[in-house]
């Protein structure tokens, strides 16, 4: 089997945790794991720090491609 690459997301409106695994159909290994805390900026609108998440994993994504699979906290599904 072809090593696979795999993007894990758990998002919340205050941090977002993103990591990069490796698997190779027996052993999985961390590749890179790091954490964005959009800025807290007074009376900023939900939307606008939604659009800063989505630019950070865009970011994240190009950085770390080619990516295979993504796992996603069931908390973001509500925005899908």
């Amino acid at each position: 089997m072809n090593k696979k690459r795999i993007l894990g997301i758990d998002c919340s409106s205050s941090t977002v945790g993103l990591s990069v695994l490796d698997f190779d159909g027996y052993k999985e290994s961390l590749i890179h794991a790091e954490y964005y805390k959009p800025k807290k900026e007074k009376d900023q609108n939900f939307i606008i720090t939604l659009k800063e998440i989505r630019e950070f994993i865009i970011e994240f994504c190009k950085k770390w491609s080619p990516i295979d699979y993504i796992a996603i906290e069931e908390f973001l599904m509500v925005f899908g």
